[in-house]
């Protein structure tokens, strides 16, 4: 439908160029007419002046239309170009993994679950045929420094893994999270994991006698953050932008790894078993 419409601004563009300058030539051609034959002239310049008028009309009147329509078209193609594609990216990888994904269109209510991060959403991908419905994508922007530089922007991502759930209850306000259990405390090499959170039930019963689940979790080093969404029924299933180590800080690949998507839909599937879906 755009294209139809932006290929009919274009030609009514050239029809509207075409007539002002038809209308050109024309009164050229009348200057020599008048020229050769003086006793037609008056005849002649009053059928032109009423031509003119009328087209000129509308030639202006395509030309303008016209031109708004390429002007929108340049707008929309330059605001796409500076958009922020880390959304259509991680679509495509995750199409590549064998997962039905898509992305979906702008505002919808689920954008707003955040998972406890701070970032503005890029939009949801859908994911079909799957217990994770949807990836909320978020865009988290750092400044440092200042003065006359105006200092530096960082910019990180994370994800943020929807499960829709009716059956989650407007009542239940849960917030679960992984806490690694270390040989030695603070400094020890990490041994295990345990489920802990607001919520004393069947969820973190389930979770905490997942060893398989565990055992992914410490594989790929992965810290989650569980938290309902009554007002749009939903989970959210979240983790840090970084993976902390000795040197500090490293931001994470925005793809997760099939290792790491196969625990967040075991989690999923716990989510909604817990809740009776």
């Amino acid at each position: 439908m755009k294209q139809s419409t932006n290929k009919g601004g274009r030609a009514l563009f050239l029809v509207g160029v075409a007539l002002l300058s038809f209308v050109a030539l024309w009164w050229l051609l009348v200057v020599l007419i008048v020229a050769g034959e003086p006793e037609n002239a008056f005849k002649l310049i009053g059928i032109s002046l009423f031509l003119s008028a009328v087209l000129i009309g509308i030639g202006i009147y395509c030309v303008r239309r016209g031109r708004r329509g390429t002007l929108k078209e340049e707008l929309r193609g330059l605001k796409e170009s500076v958009r922020d594609k880390t959304r259509d990216k991680l679509c495509a990888d995750l199409c590549a993994m064998g997962l039905d994904a898509h992305m979906l269109e702008r505002g919808r209510p689920e954008e707003g679950v955040v998972g406890g991060s701070k970032g503005g959403s890029l939009g949801l991908i859908e994911i079909r045929a799957d217990p994770i419905r949807w990836v909320n994508v978020l865009r988290h922007t750092q400044r440092s420094g200042g003065g006359l530089s105006g200092g530096s922007e960082t910019v990180t991502y994370t994800n943020v893994y929807l499960v829709s759930d009716t059956g989650i209850g407007r009542e239940r306000r849960v917030e679960v999270k992984s806490i690694p259990v270390k040989s030695v405390l603070l400094f020890g090499r990490v041994i295990d994991l345990l489920w802990k959170g607001k919520l004393q039930g069947d969820l973190i019963r389930r979770l905490n006698e997942d060893l398989l689940l565990k055992q992914s979790l410490l594989r790929v080093k992965e810290d989650v953050t569980i938290r309902s969404f009554p007002d749009v029924e939903c989970w959210a299933i979240s983790s840090r932008w970084y993976q902390a180590d000795w040197l500090g800080r490293t931001p994470k690949k925005l793809t997760p790894s099939r290792e790491q998507w196969s625990c967040y839909e075991t989690i999923a599937r716990h989510l909604l078993e817990s809740s009776g879906k």
